[in-house]
C-alpha cells in the first residue's frame, strides 16, 4: 500500500526508517469485545483493508469477495480472501465509532518504529499528549483505513517542526505522525527552455486591460521564411467551398471568427501591407465535434504549415516546456477539501496574449 512517508534523519535515529501515519485504535471482535490494533491512515487508498491475521483473531463473518488492486507502474494483485464488516473506536474513548467493510489481505506494510523513539527525536512532539499505547515497541500494522474514512478522522489540528521534520496531525484517534506529499523543486529545463524563459522575463509587459504583451521568441532568423500568402489563400478557398455546402457549419464558423475579431484576438490587415516581405499567413480550418457538450466547433490555426522555403513559423520559434504537469496537478488536487472544475472558453495562447507590433505580421 502506498502511504505518506517521511525519512527520519540518521543523526536522530540510528537506522533510517519510514514514518507512516499510524493510529492505535480499538476494533470490535465477534464476541463484542474490543481489541487494540495499529491502523495505517491512507488517503490515497480507495479501499479499506484488514490483514488475514487480524481477521482470524477477531473471528468476524467473512463475505466471499474478490478484488483486483491496482498500484504503481501499473502493478496489480488480486485479493480473493473475502471481506469483513468492521467497527472501530478511538483507543481512549468509545466515541466516535466507524463502521466499514474491509478487504482481507495477507499483509499491509512492514513493522513501524516505536512512537517513543520518534517523539524523543523531535522537540516539537515532546509536549503533545500521546496515550500510552503509542509508546509500545514496533508492531505489525493490521488495518488500513482509506479515503472513505479519512475526512471523518482528521480534526484539523497540527503541530509542525522544521522543514524536514514530521508533522503531528490531530485526529479523533489522538495525535499521529504525518508528512505532506511534495514534489521536489528541481529544475529539468534544457538550454532552449531556459533561453526562452529568460527572454520572456526581459521583454513581457502588461496592457491596460491586464493582458500580457509578449514578443515572439525566435531561435532562427526570420529570413528563412518564404512566402505563405498563396498557400494560405488556397486553403481558405477550399474551406469556403466546404462551408458553403453546410449552412450550419458556415454559421458556426462565421460566428467564431466574428467573436475572434470583436475580442481583439485578430485585426484586419491593411491592403498596403498584404504582400510585405517579412510576413506569415496562418492557414486555419475547423474541427467539428457534434457530441461535445461545450465546444462543438473549434477553429485550428496551423502555424506549422510550410512557407515556400519549406520552413514554417513554428520551425523558427523556441519550443517551451509543457505547461501542465499531471503529477503535480493530481497531488495538489488532493490537498484541498473543495475543488472547482470548469471548461474555459477558447483557452489558447492566442486568447491570453497580445504580441508587440513588430511581431504581429509573423
Amino acid at each position: 500500500m502506498v502511504g505518506s512517508v517521511h525519512l527520519i534523519k540518521e543523526s536522530k535515529i540510528k537506522e533510517t526508517s519510514a514514518i507512516l501515519p499510524i493510529a492505535v485504535i480499538k476494533i470490535k471482535d465477534h464476541y463484542g469485545n474490543f481489541q487494540t490494533v495499529r491502523a495505517l491512515i491512507d488517503s490515497g487508498s480507495m479501499t479499506n483493508f484488514i490483514t488475514e491475521r487480524l481477521s482470524k483473531r477477531l473471528r468476524l463473518f467473512h463475505r466471499n469477495t474478490s478484488l483486483e488492486i491496482s498500484g504503481l507502474n501499473p502493478m496489480k494483485s488480486v485479493c480473493n480472501k473475502g471481506s469483513v464488516d468492521c467497527l472501530v473506536q478511538p483507543y481512549h474513548v468509545s466515541n466516535p465509532s466507524f463502521e466499514f467493510r474491509a478487504v482481507i489481505t495477507p499483509n499491509i506494510c512492514s513493522k513501524q518504529p516505536s512512537s517513543d523513539v520518534i517523539i524523543k527525536s523531535y522537540r516539537h512532539l515532546k509536549n503533545l499528549n500521546f496515550h500510552d499505547a503509542q509508546y509500545s515497541d514496533a508492531k505489525e500494522v493490521d488495518l488500513l483505513l482509506g479515503a472513505e474514512l479519512d475526512p471523518q478522522i482528521l480534526t484539523g489540528g497540527s503541530v509542525m517542526g522544521g522543514t524536514d521534520d514530521p508533522i503531528a496531525a490531530e485526529s479523533v484517534f489522538g495525535w499521529k505522525f504525518w508528512e505532506l506529499e511534495t514534489i521536489p523543486e528541481t529544475s529539468s529545463v534544457n538550454r532552449d527552455e531556459q533561453l526562452c524563459e529568460d527572454y520572456f522575463q526581459k521583454t513581457y509587459c502588461r496592457t491596460e486591460t491586464g493582458r500580457f504583451m509578449v514578443s515572439l521568441q525566435f531561435r532562427r532568423d526570420v529570413k528563412f521564411l518564404g512566402t505563405s500568402y498563396q498557400n494560405a489563400l488556397k486553403q481558405f478557398m477550399s474551406l469556403e467551398a466546404r462551408l458553403l455546402k453546410s449552412p450550419v457549419l458556415n454559421s458556426g464558423y462565421t460566428e467564431f471568427m466574428r467573436d475572434y475579431l470583436l475580442s481583439g484576438h485578430m485585426t484586419p490587415v491593411p491592403p498596403n501591407q498584404i504582400h510585405i516581405q517579412t510576413s506569415y499567413y496562418i492557414p486555419h480550418h475547423c474541427v467539428l465535434k457534434p457530441e461535445s457538450s461545450s465546444t462543438k466547433l473549434r477553429v485550428v490555426l496551423d502555424a506549422s504549415a510550410d512557407s515556400s522555403t519549406g520552413i514554417s513559423l513554428n520551425d523558427l520559434l523556441f519550443i517551451k516546456s509543457k505547461l501542465q504537469d499531471i503529477v503535480h496537478i493530481l497531488l495538489n488536487f488532493r490537498c484541498y477539501k473543495f475543488v472547482f472544475m470548469c471548461d474555459i472558453k477558447q483557452i489558447s495562447m492566442y486568447q491570453a496574449f497580445n504580441t508587440f507590433g513588430y511581431s504581429q505580421n509573423l
